[in-house]
Formats: structure tokens, sequence, C-alpha cells
């Protein structure tokens, strides 16, 4: 009588099938792990932008002083100044004059790769907020895009002082459609 040995593994077909459908996935999946990655950069921009537009109003209300935020979004930088607006410069190899509490508040497109800035705002790019009422000059909306096309959020400015994001195109990410 003849004892069999059982061998255990994969066999050579069984083995190139797995790796086939291991690929097959992979393909499927990884547009839409790219778009997830692009949305995210676009909500981290947006999400950004609203905490600063947050604590430039704090700082505005704390040391009961103008504070400026300016914005260049040609260049997609912005930057915080409790000193004058127009010593702001946030744009350039060398950004120079956005300090508040004497610490330089700069934010620059390396940040968020693959996310565009625009703004809408009533008279320029230099927000002003008003120590006494906690109010922000000019108004209007800063939209952060993907440059790949996904989502596109937008940040509502109030003349209340009171910012918030909502979606462009119907509600995403948990963000209210505008």
């Amino acid at each position: 009588m003849r004892v069999r040995k059982y061998q255990s593994g994969f066999t050579f077909i069984e083995l190139i099938i797995t790796v086939v459908v291991l690929l097959i996935v992979i393909a499927v999946g990884m547009p839409s792990l790219f778009q997830s990655i692009d949305n995210q950069r676009v909500s981290g921009a947006a999400q950004a932008f609203l905490s600063d537009v947050q604590y430039a109003r704090a700082e505005s209300i704390k040391q009961n002083q103008p504070v400026y935020l300016v914005m260049d979004p040609t260049e997609w930088c912005y930057g915080i100044d409790d000193t004058a607006a127009a010593s702001c410069i946030c744009g350039g190899a060398s950004a120079a004059g956005c300090t508040i509490n004497t610490v330089q508040y700069v934010v620059k497109d390396e940040r968020f790769p693959g996310v565009s800035m625009t703004a809408s705002l009533a008279a320029g790019s230099t927000i002003t907020f008003d120590p006494v009422r906690g109010t922000m000059n000019p108004i209007g909306t800063v939209y952060f895009s993907s440059d790949a096309g996904g989502m596109t959020l937008d940040v509502v400015l109030s003349r209340l002082g009171r910012a918030k994001i909502c979606a462009t195109k119907g509600s995403s990410w948990g963000y209210d459609e505008c």
C-alpha cells in the first residue's frame, strides 16, 4: 500500500490567478484613492483658512486693535498682521511684514499641493478685523478647489465676523451645500 504525501502551498496557476485578481482590484481602486487624497487636501486647505480667520478675529478682540489678513490669490498665499496691512507681503521668495505677536504668520501653497485658491471679496484682498465689534470687512467668499477637478469648497465670510465652509456642488465630505 502506497502512502500519499500531500504538499501544501500554491501551484503556479493558483499564484498567477491570485496575482491577476489582486492587480484588477488595485487598478479599480486606485482612481478613487487618488480622488480621496485630492478631496482631503481641499478640505485641509479650507479648514486651515477658516481656522486662521477665526484666529485673526480672536487676536483682534484680545489685543483691542485691528488685525489684517492679507491675501494674494495669484501666488496662493495669505498672512496675518497686527501692525499695518500695507507691511504684509506674503508672496515672493521672502515673505515680509506678516507678523502677529511678533511671530511671522504666512501660509503658502506648498502646504496644500494640487489645491487652487481664488477669492471674491467685495473690496480687495485684505480683510480687516474690528476689535470692538468682532466684525470683518470686506465680506465675500474664498474658494478652494482641486486642480484635478474634484471637490470645491467655499469659505463664506459674513459681515458679523463669522465664517463657514460649504460645498459648491451639493453636500460632500460632511459639508452642507452653499
